[in-house]
């Protein structure tokens, strides 16, 4: 898994979810909890919801999940029985209900099911978490293809 300084992964429009991780000094994760509402205060103070209900206060360098998983191939029938069991649980009628992979991956840590290595990055991450980011990340994604950062695909094939 890549993950990033919280700082590093908020919108400037609105708040967002983050997987807020713990990670052992050997760069192993121990766990991922999904908090929401982050916002950055007018005073610049960071804060958001955890998965208690509590507000939590953030200093930034906390690392965040954007989501960016490598699985090996005997990982994948896991999380099928984690989500038969999300089913039960949640019933068929909670169409809002949903599985967080960052919280199927804790619950396999914490059976010894998996073993997660974390990657670290300082980068910015970026994308449309409120629909006004888009202007800003196709201004980096242009900025960023300027630069030469990355290749164009240029096929007739693709459009």
């Amino acid at each position: 898994m890549v993950a990033y300084p919280l700082r590093n992964t908020l919108s400037e429009h609105g708040a967002v979810s983050r997987g807020i991780c713990t990670v052992s000094t050997d760069r192993h994760l121990l766990e991922v909890e999904e908090c929401t509402g982050i916002l950055r205060g007018e005073d610049g103070s960071l804060s958001g919801i955890d998965t208690a209900g509590r507000v939590r206060r953030f200093a930034g360098d906390e690392m965040a999940s954007m989501n960016f998983w490598g699985f090996t191939p005997d990982v994948f029938p896991q999380p099928g029985r984690l989500f038969g069991d999300f089913l039960r649980n949640m019933g068929l009628d909670s169409l809002k209900s949903e599985l967080y992979i960052p919280s199927a991956v804790t619950s396999l840590i914490e059976s010894g099911a998996a073993v997660v290595s974390v990657l670290m990055s300082n980068g910015r991450w970026f994308g449309v978490t409120c629909r006004e980011d888009r202007a800003a990340v196709a201004a980096t994604i242009k900025e960023m293809s300027r630069q030469g950062l990355f290749k164009t695909l240029l096929s007739k094939d693709v459009k």
